[in-house]
């Protein structure tokens, strides 16, 4: 599989906390945010450009739900609290935007090790902001692996895109639990 396909968007409160999804009983946002499947795919459509690039840059990796479900389901769980509820389109264009302006190799070498230190600061020279690192154990060789690198943007502006980047507040997660923790880029 290629390095740097969009795992999600999501939210967070000033705490580093995520921002629970809409709920009718206790809604975050007036008017009700797009809630249809039929809608919501309906909207991604009309970008043509976004809908051939979707299966690509975020594919449903995890599950046997079609593609447009797995957006759907993203989207009612992250997107209708967060800045973009009113406007969905903008937040798939945004993070296929996020991800296509990021080198996703970031001059890392496959089946090379690093520190994870080394990594953020690769990130940091890039991006201008630390990323959060996230790491797994190869199953078989118990390898230390670099799982995925989170990238934290400030809030959208007015024209409903990404702020800038901004430091994570935290810089490791999973089994990485230091700088000096040697992981392997797979």
């Amino acid at each position: 599989m290629e390095f740097g396909r969009i795992h999600g968007i999501w939210a967070q409160d000033a705490h580093d906390m995520p921002v629970p999804p809409y709920d009718t009983h206790h809604p975050c946002t007036n008017p009700q945010p797009t809630i249809l499947q039929s809608k919501l795919r309906k909207l991604l459509k009309s970008d043509v450009a976004l809908w051939n690039q979707l299966p690509t840059l975020w594919p449903n990796l995890a599950s046997t739900e079609s593609d447009i479900g797995f957006w759907f389901k993203e989207w009612k769980k992250h997107g209708t609290c967060s800045d973009f509820a009113q406007h969905p389109l903008s937040y798939f264009q945004s993070a296929i935007q996020l991800r296509t302006n990021l080198n996703p190799a970031m001059g890392l070498t496959r089946g090379s090790t690093y520190t994870v230190q080394q990594v953020v600061d690769i990130v940091f020279r890039l991006i201008g902001a630390s990323p959060q690192i996230s790491c797994s154990k190869h199953r078989r060789t118990r390898v230390l692996l670099l799982r995925e690198m989170f990238i934290c943007y400030g809030r959208p502006g007015p024209s409903h895109t990404f702020g800038t980047p901004q430091n994570c507040s935290n810089l490791f997660y999973g089994l990485c639990s230091s700088g000096s923790d040697t992981i392997e880029f797979p």
